[in-house]
């Protein structure tokens, strides 16, 4: 529960370590059908010296649109982010 009494629920819909998950969420806070969930999907695969990362995300609300876009366009930084601290943790 959020602290302003809203709730998310989520349900798992694959979970294949340690290459998928993808998950069902929901969030009380907006006025959508409670069938209409978002699905999130995480694939992990190798890829060159790495790990190469497909995300998809379905059903997301047009009021979110905009946070989306903005969010994906500073993706490869946050990812690139990630990578210094586990070089760091090595």
């Amino acid at each position: 529960m959020l602290a302003n009494g809203d709730e998310i629920a989520a349900t798992l819909t694959a979970y294949a370590p340690p290459h998928v998950i993808a998950y069902t969420w929901f969030s009380t806070q907006h006025e959508t059908p409670h069938d209409d969930h978002s699905r999130v999907r995480f694939e992990l695969a190798p890829h060159a010296a790495g790990t190469q990362l497909v995300l998809t995300h379905t059903g997301v609300l047009r009021e979110f649109y905009g946070r989306s876009a903005a969010f994906f366009a500073v993706f490869p930084r946050v990812i690139d982010g990630y990578e210094g601290l586990a070089r760091e943790a090595r």
